[in-house]
């Protein structure tokens, strides 16, 4: 993180390690799940959604991530806001994570209307929603075009080599995750 940010303190760095190791339990548990339901569904816990959420609101005001929030801290800028930084950035962040949930929900809208079956399940837009959180709206963007490209080269590879066909479900927790820690290197 620190060749990311420049100097961080160690408050900044087990924020960012929390982030990290959360996503992959549920990622992996996404996974396991998965597997143990005979390929038909995964389970991201709602637990896990809720501490990934709780951190990030109490991360907020020392998140680097939020370069938008850092602008709003420009005098010339702050007016536009009429509201202290820390407000602006939870405005932001509340911004980044409902801006999430709303456009998966109309994914899984559109999806069930075009496909006649359930495209995306309700762990993934909680899940989209609570990394939302940490990363704003330019990082749940990045998360989930860079979840979706993932899921999409790993699927087609499978399609391929004849592991899966088109129609098998794919659980998309996991590629989420990968596309937020992404997004912890790229957004700025």
């Amino acid at each position: 993180v620190s060749f990311r940010f420049g100097s961080v303190n160690g408050f900044i760095l087990a924020g960012f390690l929390f982030f990290a190791f959360l996503l992959f339990l549920i990622g992996a548990t996404d996974v396991t799940t998965f597997f143990e339901n005979d390929r038909e569904y995964g389970i991201i816990p709602d637990p896990l959604v809720i501490v990934l959420l709780a951190g990030g609101l109490v991360f907020v005001p020392f998140n680097p991530l939020l370069s938008d929030a850092a602008s709003i801290q420009d005098p010339s800028r702050i007016a536009m806001w009429k509201m202290p930084v820390w407000q602006a950035r939870m405005v932001l962040v509340l911004t980044g994570g409902a801006g999430g949930i709303l456009f998966m929900s109309g994914f899984r809208w559109l999806g069930e209307k075009l496909f006649s079956q359930e495209s995306l399940g309700i762990g993934d837009i909680k899940l989209v929603g609570a990394a939302g959180i940490w990363l704003g709206w330019k990082g749940v963007l990045f998360m989930i075009i860079a979840g979706s490209l993932a899921g999409s080269v790993i699927s087609i590879t499978l399609i391929a080599l004849n592991k899966m066909d088109r129609r098998s479900p794919v659980p998309f927790g996991p590629f989420l995750a990968c596309g937020a820690i992404a997004a912890l290197f790229y957004i700025r």
